[in-house]
């Protein structure tokens, strides 16, 4: 079966051939994560490299999980006519746990269209939190630093805009396209949500979140967790993944077919347990509780070892032990919601909960 990384270096096609689409969204989206450095011209500078012109090296994915496949894909864009010709400007990082901030962005351009780049989640758990904080925060530091990036890059160009990001890089391309002035908002072509966390109740019913919905192409795996957490009230395509449970947040695990994805006509039992019953819950929390519960579960995952890029079954009941053995001095009905939620970041199996003792 076919994935994303086959599709970076099998697609030939030109943009005018073959029109840009969710796959070559997914594509730019994942670029973003490279760590790279010098490599691109930063935000303020006015220099322009293409793809093509891009020399790999392994420090660029020094922080990303399946490292070869990471690599993998991206000589297959850069050996590729549809994706190398682009030229890759406005780099932009900025992590801080003291603001509570981890945030990436990048542009990539052609003659016809500048596509804006959101990355998603590290593996630092700055990162994570700051998803869930998504639930109780009217602007997290990510979503303003995205705005003010979409907002930058609209003054130096007049071309065409096209917005996107996979995980919490897919809320930020929908807040900032969202939250930009009404003439900006004109010009933005598509939004694309790779399996990002939506939005409180009412950022889903403001009269700018309406403005831009029709523009919001939204992709989530049949086993997504970070897609449906809090309110995703935008119409989405489930793509087929291999792996189980949250390795199929991976956009590397995203399958593809006669240059589309795989669709299917429903998410899996796992996917709508985490939408159900954990979305739902921390919905009806009091902000205040929002708080405890998101301070109470990053000290779990901090002390059980979590790593978001890499999830593996081999330490999946020595995490667990760790999570539970941090909760002592929290109430049982967010002790089992925070069980509930590692649980289902692990490759889940039905014989590990019935047999275990955890």
């Amino acid at each position: 079966m076919k994935s994303i990384v086959n599709y970076a270096k099998d697609e030939t096609r030109s943009f005018k051939e073959f029109p840009f689409n969710d796959c070559d969204s997914l594509v730019l989206s994942t670029i973003v994560y490279f760590d790279f450095e010098d490599s691109i011209p930063s935000l303020f500078s006015r220099k322009k490299i293409k793809l093509k012109d891009i020399v790999i090296k392994n420090s660029y994915v020094k922080f990303l999980g399946d490292k070869k496949k990471y690599l993998k894909l991206l000589e297959g864009a850069i050996s590729n006519p549809r994706f190398n010709e682009l030229y890759l400007d406005n780099y932009y990082e900025k992590e801080s746990e003291k603001e509570e901030v981890q945030f990436k962005a990048m542009t990539f351009e052609n003659d016809d269209f500048v596509y804006v780049s959101y990355m998603g989640t590290k593996s630092c758990l700055v990162s994570w939190k700051e998803d869930f904080m998504l639930s109780y925060l009217k602007q997290v530091p990510a979503q303003k630093l995205a705005l003010k990036f979409l907002n930058r890059i609209m003054i130096e160009t007049l071309k065409p805009i096209i917005v996107g990001g996979h995980s919490k890089g897919g809320n930020l391309a929908i807040y900032a396209s969202m939250k930009t002035m009404w003439l900006n908002r004109i010009r933005i072509k598509k939004v694309y949500s790779h399996d990002g966390p939506g939005f409180s109740k009412i950022i889903c019913h403001s009269s700018k979140y309406n403005s831009i919905k029709r523009k919001i192409s939204k992709t989530v795996p049949a086993t997504s967790i970070v897609g449906m957490l809090f309110n995703s009230i935008e119409e989405y395509k489930i793509i087929k993944a291999s792996g189980r449970g949250f390795n199929q947040h991976s956009p590397l695990n995203w399958l593809v077919k006669d240059s589309e994805f795989i669709y299917l006509k429903t998410r899996s039992r796992t996917s709508k347990i985490i939408d159900k019953r954990v979305s739902n819950w921390i919905d009806n929390l009091s902000k205040e509780d929002k708080i405890k519960f998101t301070e109470c579960l990053f000290e779990a995952l901090d002390k059980g070892g979590f790593d978001a890029m890499f999830i593996s079954n081999r330490n999946y009941l020595s995490m667990i032990r760790a999570v539970r053995k941090g909760l002592k001095n929290v109430d049982e009905e967010t002790k089992d919601i925070i069980i509930e939620i590692v649980k289902r970041l692990f490759v889940y199996k039905k014989e590990i909960s019935k047999n275990s003792d955890i």
